[in-house]
């Protein structure tokens, strides 16, 4: 019994690795490990608005992962809004407003938080007084 489950381990972490290869080769924009604190707001398939404050994992041009206290669907709409401070942006800190879909959702087995990838397909800065 102890092979089989050796064996399954082995190909069950084969295929982590290959689903991350093939991850890193569909991504365009490079991605970066910054936390930066993230409103997100989606209406949930019942109706209901998750409005969250939480920190990003990472971000690129194109799309930004968090973890969430909350459950989301797959392909819901996510309107997100963030600083980016001026250590990023060489200058000034620059607020801006996102728009995006979720694409993946990684939940974990025994914690309630909820790991959620998005795409940004629109952005807009907002002027900061």
């Amino acid at each position: 019994m102890n092979s089989v489950l050796r064996q399954y381990s082995i190909l069950y972490l084969l295929r982590e690795v290959i689903l991350q290869s093939v991850m890193e080769q569909k991504r365009k924009h490079r991605r970066y490990g910054v936390s930066l604190p993230i409103h997100i707001e989606s209406e949930k398939e019942d109706g209901s608005v998750l409005s969250e404050d939480t920190i990003t994992q990472d971000l690129s041009a194109r799309g930004v992962y968090l973890v969430l206290s909350d459950d989301l669907e797959l392909s819901s709409k996510i309107q997100m809004e963030l600083t980016l401070p001026p250590e990023i942006t060489q200058g000034k800190a620059v607020r801006v407003r996102c728009r995006g879909r979720v694409v993946r959702i990684d939940r974990k087995n025994g914690d309630k938080s909820i790991g959620v990838a998005a795409t940004i397909d629109k952005y807009e800065f907002i002027r900061m007084n």
